[in-house]
């Protein structure tokens, strides 16, 4: 589910801007302007019933071509309305808890993707035929 939601994000993004975006590491050979998708810690809760919580945050860092902090400002503030919604699965996804800082240079975007998942019921056997006397 994490790679699909990444996928998904990396997609809104190349469509917007039209630069690389990594989801695996960076061994060398980073091509600026780009943007660096990861997960950060997803986790799940228990609900009630067969239904779970899935906690799904992501940061997701841009390296500009120029290193303008209007630019970064700019690109911060155009991901918050962008990433509002992803396209997931056969609908979309809402972007929750979104914020933006600058840290050596490098804009740093955080949004978590939150969604509720239903354990599938467990197939139990049925009996095939019954004898009566």
């Amino acid at each position: 589910m994490v790679t699909k939601i990444a996928e998904s994000i990396s997609g809104v993004l190349y469509s917007e801007y039209g630069c690389e975006n990594y989801i695996e590491n960076i061994e060398q050979g980073l091509n600026e302007p780009c943007f660096f998708i990861q997960s950060l810690k997803p986790s799940i809760k228990k609900y009630p019933g067969k239904r779970y919580f899935k906690q799904n945050p992501f940061c997701i860092q841009y390296f500009p071509k120029s290193n303008t902090k209007a630019e970064m400002y700019a690109v911060g503030e155009n991901l918050l309305m962008l990433l509002e919604t992803v396209p997931y699965e056969t609908g979309s996804i809402r972007g929750t808890n979104m914020s933006y800082e600058i840290v050596d240079n490098i804009l740093n975007f955080f949004v978590n993707y939150n969604f509720f998942v239903r354990k599938p019921d467990e197939e139990i056997p049925r009996m095939e035929t019954m004898k009566l006397r």
